[in-house]
């Protein structure tokens, strides 16, 4: 790694066709026109550096590959426009606003990504049709995309549009000839359908549409995607019942996130018996999902990191490699029913599984035990009963443990990770007991049995007791103490389920930008605990 000023003598390299100093420690002004100068330079990456662009320069020059990431950049520098041999530009991470400029009609790699860029994308665009990678992720971006962009297709193998503020219906022109294998739509105001077209697009990789507002049934269509290792379709306004056949397909499938929906119906056994890629077989061959560089004849070309993101653990987790390393199901937040299927215990590949804020009923499957790498399981907010079963401190790895507001009832397994787990993983369970709850198992010394009806009233008060606290948390993290400390004492003195169920709406925010955060993991109220009312 280099330090100080940048190095002068770089300068004298008359025969340099390669330059790479990204990422070092470089400080002070660089004149952009020493590279100008050096004739036979057709590849530079820089980073990190302040440029300072000459008014006059060598217009002959041409670049082939140029990357200047977080060089404070804030607008398109004026020798591009004479750049018509360029073929990879990168220019990600500084603070260039206005429209977006195409500079060459040569582009193969064109990555503008976390600038202020504003307005929409202007039609010009398609005829870029030996476009390969496209990136114009994070940042003001809007209107709606331009009927010719599904062509693109037939070039494009990744486009990452993703948080702008894209409107109206994601085009229907995915042709036969599609090319694209990462499709990064997330966190837009895209409407409509999911695009049949897309069936088209066997290579495809990676289909991330969240945070939208695509009204739409399930998908069932996806499934003939045999490549496809992440469906990423959550906070939309899916409905309907998720077909039994849905689990007959996605041999590669290793992330599915269905959350912040509305879709119904019990899973069937059915759904979680091919997942191949999450089963064993799965988990002793991971993915592959392809670098993020470029190489070619004059070297290695960084491009924008893929930025998939899944929810893990309370937070996000985000990069290239999350399909390499990781699986994970996420159908939290949608109104599905019935028993948790035995087969599920199958995917033993399986690091993350959130089914919280849904309708689901009867115990839960020991089968869960089976799922050795498991490190994250959040079942809360259902109508559960029945004991936590010992076969569940088999998952050594589990560092997320979350069934509060059930029905379950027993002690609390206390061997392995689970001596680890605090109170809030097992809160709204008047029935547990056990460390690290403050009931004891069992019939403690002078105390005679509760009368049934006293049970019954106790468990009532406790419930009541708790969900208000959890409305006034919420009340207070939306609109502050004051706000809070209010609200709650009307609760207090009168219940009002049509303001609870407000709260659990806030809790699964259909349309949120934002996943939910560690803090407001057990914050609000869930529906399942009203439906045991």
């Amino acid at each position: 790694m280099l330090h100080g000023s940048f190095p002068s003598w770089i300068s004298r390299l008359g025969n340099l066709k390669a330059l790479d100093l990204v990422e070092n420690m470089l400080s002070g002004p660089v004149d952009f026109g020493m590279f100008m100068n050096l004739n036979q330079l057709q590849l530079l990456e820089l980073s990190d550096v302040d440029l300072i662009f000459p008014v006059k320069y060598n217009t002959s020059h041409q670049f082939h590959a140029l990357s200047l990431m977080r060089c404070n950049l804030t607008q398109f520098p004026n020798f591009l426009q004479n750049q018509i041999e360029l073929e990879m530009l990168s220019l990600e991470d500084n603070r260039i606003q206005g429209s977006i400029h195409i500079p060459s009609p040569s582009l193969l790699v064109y990555d503008v990504s976390g600038n202020e860029l504003s307005g929409e994308i202007p039609p010009l665009i398609c005829n870029l049709t030996s476009l390969d990678r496209l990136f114009l992720g994070y940042n003001k971006l809007s209107g709606a995309l331009p009927p010719c962009f599904g062509n693109l297709s037939n070039s494009l193998s990744i486009l990452q549009l993703q948080g702008n503020n894209f409107w109206g219906a994601i085009p229907e022109t995915f042709t036969t000839k599609c090319q694209l294998k990462w499709i990064i739509l997330s966190n837009n105001q895209f409407q409509g359908k999911v695009p049949r077209s897309l069936s088209n697009c066997s290579s495809l990789e990676v289909l991330e549409l969240g945070n939208n507002q695509i009204t739409d049934a399930f998908p069932i269509w996806t499934q003939g995607l045999p490549n496809l290792h992440a469906l990423l379709l959550g906070s939309n306004k899916l409905h309907g019942v998720i077909p039994h056949t849905f689990g007959l397909g996605f041999p590669k499938l290793r992330i599915i996130d269905l959350s912040n929906n509305q879709l119904e119906g019990n899973l069937s056994s059915d759904i979680f018996l091919d997942w191949y890629a999450m089963g064993a077989k799965g988990n002793a061959q991971r993915g592959y999902v392809e670098s993020t560089t470029i190489i070619s004849e004059l070297g290695v070309f960084d491009v924008s990191t893929y930025h998939i993101t899944i929810g893990y653990k309370g937070a996000e987790l985000s990069g290239a490699n999350v399909l390499n390393i990781f699986t994970s199901i996420d159908l939290s937040c949608n109104n599905f029913g019935g028993e948790i299927p035995d087969s599920i215990g199958n995917l033993v590949g399986l690091q993350s599984l959130n089914l919280s804020h849904n309708k689901l009923n009867g115990g839960i499957p020991s089968s869960l035990g089976s799922i050795s790498n498991l490190e994250s399981l959040d079942l809360a907010c259902n109508m559960l009963s029945g004991d936590i079963f010992q076969e569940l401190i088999a998952l050594t790895f589990l560092e997320i443990f979350n069934v509060s507001y059930n029905k379950l009832t027993g002690a609390i397994p206390q061997d392995n990770q689970f001596s680890t787990f605090e109170n809030n993983s097992y809160e709204g369970n008047i029935g547990l007991c056990g460390s690290p709850l403050s009931k004891k198992c069992g019939k403690e010394k002078g105390q005679s049995p509760p009368q049934l009806q006293t049970h019954l009233e106790d468990e009532e008060g406790e419930e009541s007791s708790t969900l208000v606290e959890c409305i006034i948390i919420s009340m207070g993290f939306i609109s502050g103490l004051v706000v809070g400390v209010i609200l709650g004492q009307i609760i207090t003195t009168e219940k009002h389920e049509w303001f609870i169920e407000i709260v659990r709406r806030m809790k699964c925010n259909k349309r949120g930008k934002k996943r939910r955060t560690p803090e407001a993991k057990f914050e609000g109220i869930c529906h399942s605990v009203l439906g045991s009312k």
